[in-house]
C-alpha cells in the first residue's frame, strides 16, 4: 500500500528483519558507501530506512536520495524497536 508521501509502507516483519540484521551485522552485502553501525535511536531508525530503501533502489523502486521513512513505517519501527529492547536483543 502507498501513502501519500510516495514512501512505501514495509510489513512488521520486514522492518523486525531489516533491524535485526543491522544489529547482527549481516548487513554488509547491501550496505550503501559509508554506512556506519547505528549509535542511537535516530540513526538506528535512518539505517533500517536506509537499507530497506536501498534493496527497493536496486529493483527500481525508489530513487537512490529517498532515505526517510513513511509515518506508518516510522510507527511500526518504534513498536519494533520496543518489542526487541524488551527482548533484551537492545539493553541501551
Amino acid at each position: 500500500m502507498q501513502n501519500s508521501n510516495q514512501f512505501p509502507d514495509h510489513s512488521y516483519e520486514e522492518i523486525r528483519k531489516v533491524a535485526i540484521d543491522i544489529l547482527a551485522r549481516r548487513w554488509k552485502s547491501d550496505v550503501p558507501s559509508g554506512f556506519q553501525l547505528p549509535n542511537d535511536y535516530d540513526g538506528f531508525k535512518e539505517a533500517v530506512g536506509s537499507l530497506l530503501n536501498t534493496k527497493e533502489v536496486s529493483y527500481g523502486g525508489r530513487y537512490e536520495w529517498e532515505t526517510v521513512m513513511s509515518l506508518i513505517d516510522s510507527d511500526k519501527f518504534l513498536e519494533v524497536f520496543w518489542d526487541i529492547f524488551r527482548e533484551g536483543i537492545i539493553t541501551h
